[in-house]
């Protein structure tokens, strides 16, 4: 029996990193974009959950690519906020999103798959009152 050729003999393999997302000391959550919807809205592979845990109700900063584009706020819906606003919020899946009301976030804040997409956390000792807006 006769074996076909499957194609080009390789020496070395290219590892992939995985699509999860990394926490550094207890302030820093670092993900991914992992999908780009047709409405470009921005899903990132950084779980409500992981979010929770480590945020514990603290302030903190989404980051990524231009720091004047950065969110400090998660909402729950897209009118939360007007129109032409960027906004954060987690999917039906449980997954963080970056959008824009009535717009593109991939193109107007020139995000792509498999950029990074950076949590900070702080910790305030004067301001413990104030708390992110995040419900379940």
């Amino acid at each position: 029996m006769r074996s076909k050729k499957l194609g080009a003999t390789r020496e070395k393999l290219v590892e992939r990193l995985l699509f999860r997302p990394t926490v550094e000391n207890t302030s820093l959550i670092k993900g991914m974009i992992i999908y780009i919807d047709s409405y470009k809205n921005v899903i990132t592979n950084i779980t409500r959950e992981i979010f929770k845990d480590f945020g514990k109700d603290r302030k903190f900063t989404i980051c990524f690519r231009n720091p004047d584009y950065n969110i400090s706020l998660i909402h729950q819906n897209y009118h939360d906020v007007a129109v032409g606003e960027r906004l954060a919020l987690f999917t039906s899946g449980g997954f963080l999103e970056i959008a824009i009301n009535n717009g593109t976030a991939a193109s107007l804040l020139g995000l792509k798959l498999g950029e990074i997409i950076r949590i900070e956390f702080h910790d305030t000792k004067n301001d413990k009152n104030r708390k992110n807006d995040l419900s379940t």
